[in-house]
Order: C-alpha cells, then sequence, then structure tokens
C-alpha cells in the first residue's frame, strides 16, 4: 500500500537559512559576550584568538546541526551548504570591513569543515523498529 502523501516535505532551502542564521546570531552573541569580556578586562587580550576559535566552532556546530535536523533526508547536503554560506559571509565581511586581508581565512575553512563533518557524523540515527511478539 502507497504512503498517503501529506503535502508537507521538509524543505532544504528553509533549513539552509535557518542553520546559517543560527549560526550568524550564535557567532555574533559570542562577538558581543568577547567583547564585554574583553572590556572589563576578564580576559587577556593574548586568549582573543583562543575566543574566537571557539565561537566558530559552536555557531558553525549549531547551526549546521539545526540545518541536517531540519532537511530530512538531505540533511547532510543542508549542513554542508549551510556551512559554505556561513564561509562565505566570513569572507564577505572580511572583503569590505578588514581590507581583504586573508591571511588566517584557511585555517577557519579547515575549522568550519571540521566542525561540519562533526555535526552531520553525530546525531539521531534512524528509529530503530520494534515488533511485537505475539503469543
Amino acid at each position: 500500500m502507497l504512503k498517503q502523501q501529506t503535502g508537507r516535505s521538509p524543505s532544504m532551502g528553509k533549513a539552509v537559512m535557518k542553520g546559517i542564521s543560527t549560526a550568524m546570531v550564535l557567532a555574533f552573541l559570542g562577538a558581543a559576550v568577547l567583547a564585554k569580556l574583553l572590556d572589563m578586562e576578564v580576559l587577556p587580550m593574548e586568549k582573543v584568538g583562543y575566543g574566537i576559535l571557539l565561537i566558530h566552532l559552536l555557531a558553525v556546530f549549531i547551526g549546521t546541526k539545526s540545518a541536517k535536523d531540519g532537511a530530512g533526508k538531505e540533511g547532510a547536503m543542508a549542513a554542508a551548504v549551510t556551512a559554505a554560506g556561513y564561509y562565505l559571509i566570513l569572507l564577505t565581511v572580511n572583503a569590505l570591513f578588514f581590507g581583504g586581508g586573508y591571511a588566517g581565512l584557511g585555517f577557519t575553512a579547515l575549522l568550519v569543515t571540521g566542525s561540519t563533518a562533526a555535526a552531520i557524523l553525530t546525531g539521531r540515527k534512524g528509529r530503530r523498529k520494534r515488533y511485537k511478539i505475539s503469543k
């Protein structure tokens, strides 16, 4: 028997936009927290690089994870497109506001790729089928 069509299909576009939005909001919030910690002199200037690294790791991981979970069967593709979109936004911001100094963006690309791979490989697997044993 055919499965009844409900008319609802998970949209990869919506999942990607949700993932990119989540990642960018988390990155901005992380940057604001980092700036506040620097302003209050709780965090020394030498540790800023580690803070930025942590912000990117968490933002990309959570953003790609939300895109993966929202896209259904195309979760890995949605996560990869989300990571690419996040990285392109970083490149654009760098070009517009920082004069295009691309010195550290190779490492950032590796960071985004690794965090995306972790988000794709972790998570829920398919539901286990339960069989009733009839007596």
